[in-house]
This record gives structure tokens, C-alpha cells and sequence, in this order.
């Protein structure tokens, strides 16, 4: 039987950065806060539990509490507490839950700060890491995201949405959490394609873009599926997949018109593939035959300039080896 006690605490002693789900707060909803305990007090007391940590060492409850410099454990009223810290109060109103285990204290927190203020994908993922880590203490064969779903009411999907920035890639989930990439990135390169190679291809598009400071939108990786898809089925090795994959995302942020400044024959092997794909699919039954030699014409002018390119260069003609080259 768990024992609750309502006491006025001191604000100093609550430790605000313990396991807590949200860690962003609006500045403006604050002040909004703020201003209403002052006029009507605080309406709904704060939940905590005492804790002391030292040395590696954690002590729980009453046990805490015979320890000079004890603190309190968060579980719930993270605003109410900034706004008392904001305005310089020193007590606050606090429901005291002793016999807690560990993992019981994960799970309140979970269960109160998922269901008011929306928090970020970001914090979910740190969240769910920290609570995973403590339940298969507990449950080693259980399904840590299935008791997380009927704490908070989220659906499966979503925290697997949060989750998929921590199976990112270590440097991919660094540019997330410091901001420089969208928290739903992870997840939409999940989506947009199972090939390993052309997922590290992305990845290292954001990755590379994030470090110049420039920032790629978290959804572009679903507007090259269908390129993704056909490099996916084509004979490619894993570091050309990835060239490829980096290549395309490249193009759809840094369109440009120029020529290139250097040669790049796989991208220029897929994008020749890919116009062939589209050839193919032209009908031209109710073409008259002047119309049908227009576009034979417009087809062979680019051929004859790759050819007088390549007399430039003063190459040896070569046929290619790959069939899927031929026009």
C-alpha cells in the first residue's frame, strides 16, 4: 500500500531534468501560467517522490529522506514548477508518493506529461530510451512500446515514429536532437525505402547538409521514392546506391541549370535509365509518321552530342557493355 502525503516543499530541492518526457516548454503558456497562480494559487498540487543518488548508489522514498541533501524526484508538474522557480517562490504544494519502484516513477511521468502539453518527437525518443532501459530490468522478454501505448493512449505507430531516432544512425540522431534536422526524418527515411545502402545515401545527405547549416525538410525522402524504388531494382552495387540515394536529394534541394562542374557517370547511367523507362511507356499509335519523326529527331540530338563530346576528349569510341544503355 503506497503511502501520499501533501506537504509544502521547497522548490530548490525538486530535481526538474530527471526523467521528464517534455523539455521544452512555451515561454508564453508559462507567463499564461504564471499569472494564474497568482491570482487564483495553485489549483492542483505537484507529484513527487524523494530520491538521493550518490556514487552510482540510489535510494527511493523514506529511505532518501534520512539523507541530508535529498532531493525530490519530479513525476508530475513540470510547468507548475518553472513557473514557482520563474517567480521566485520557495514552497510549493506537493503530493509526496512513497514505495515507488524505479520503474513505476517512469510510467506516472509518462502517463501525466504525454496527455497535456504535446511534446516533441525528440523528447519522445529520449523518453522511450530511458524507460526501455529500466523495463527490461523488470520485463526482459516484455514489449516495453505495447505498456507504453496503454499508459499514454498514443497509438503503436506513433512511438514507433519516435523510436526510429534511435535505430538512426548515431550521427543522424545528433543532428536531431541538436535541431538541425526534423525529428521525423528517422522515420520517413525508414519509409521511403528498406535498401540499407540507399537509407545511408539519405542519411548522409542530412547529415552533410545539417553540418554547412543548412536544413533539409524531414519529408523529403518521400518525394524520391519512386527514384529510390528503381535503383532499389536495378543492378547497382551498395556504394553506388548510396551515391545515387545522396545524389538524388542533392537535386531536389540545389536544382541547377548549368552545367556540371564534374563528371558523374552512375548518376548519369539513372537518369538515362530512368528517361528510357519513360520512352517506353509514350504511345504513339495515333501519331501520323511526320509527328513520330520529330521525336526521333529530338531523341537522336542529344546522342550526337554526347559523341561529339567525346571526339573532344579524343577517347576511343567503345560500345558500351550494358544493354540497358543502348538508345
Amino acid at each position: 500500500m503506497q503511502t501520499t502525503t501533501v506537504n509544502e516543499i521547497d522548490v530548490r530541492r525538486i530535481a526538474t531534468d530527471t526523467a521528464q518526457p517534455r523539455q521544452v516548454v512555451d515561454k508564453i503558456k508559462l507567463n499564461e501560467l504564471s499569472a494564474s497562480i497568482k491570482e487564483q494559487g495553485l489549483l492542483y498540487p505537484i507529484l513527487v517522490t524523494p530520491f538521493w543518488k550518490n556514487n552510482g548508489t540510489l535510494f527511493l522514498g523514506k529511505k532518501a529522506e534520512q539523507k541530508e541533501d535529498f532531493s525530490y524526484w519530479l513525476l508530475d508538474g513540470y510547468r507548475r514548477v518553472l513557473a514557482f522557480q520563474k517567480d521566485e517562490q520557495d514552497r510549493i504544494p506537493a503530493i509526496v508518493k512513497y514505495e515507488l519502484s524505479f520503474i513505476e516513477m517512469l510510467e506516472i511521468q509518462f502517463a501525466s506529461n504525454t496527455k497535456r502539453v504535446q511534446i516533441t518527437v525528440e523528447e519522445m525518443a529520449n523518453a522511450i530510451n530511458r524507460y526501455r532501459a529500466e523495463y527490461i530490468i523488470k520485463e526482459p522478454n516484455g514489449d516495453a512500446v505495447a505498456k507504453l501505448v496503454k499508459l499514454t493512449g498514443y497509438s503503436a505507430s506513433y512511438f514507433d515514429m519516435a523510436d526510429a531516432i534511435n535505430r538512426a544512425p548515431v550521427e543522424l540522431q545528433e543532428c536531431i536532437h541538436q535541431g538541425k534536422v526534423g525529428g521525423y526524418a528517422a522515420a520517413e527515411i525508414e519509409s521511403a525505402t528498406k535498401d540499407k545502402s540507399l537509407r545511408k545515401g539519405i542519411t548522409r545527405a542530412y547529415v552533410k547538409n545539417a553540418k554547412k547549416g543548412k536544413k533539409i525538410s524531414a519529408l523529403m525522402p518521400r518525394t524520391i521514392k519512386k527514384e529510390l524504388k528503381k535503383i532499389a531494382e536495378k543492378k547497382y552495387t551498395p556504394k553506388q546506391k548510396e551515391h545515387l540515394a545522396e545524389k538524388l536529394i542533392e537535386n531536389k534541394i540545389s536544382p541547377e541549370n548549368g552545367k556540371d562542374k564534374s563528371s558523374d557517370f552512375i548518376s548519369y547511367k539513372f537518369e538515362a535509365e530512368q528517361f528510357i523507362d519513360k520512352v517506353n511507356h509514350w504511345q504513339l499509335k495515333n501519331m501520323d509518321t511526320a509527328q513520330i519523326d520529330v521525336l526521333i529527331c529530338l531523341l537522336s540530338q542529344p546522342v550526337d552530342m554526347l559523341r561529339e563530346e567525346r571526339r573532344k576528349l579524343k577517347k576511343p569510341s567503345k560500345r558500351p557493355h550494358d544493354k540497358s544503355v543502348n538508345i
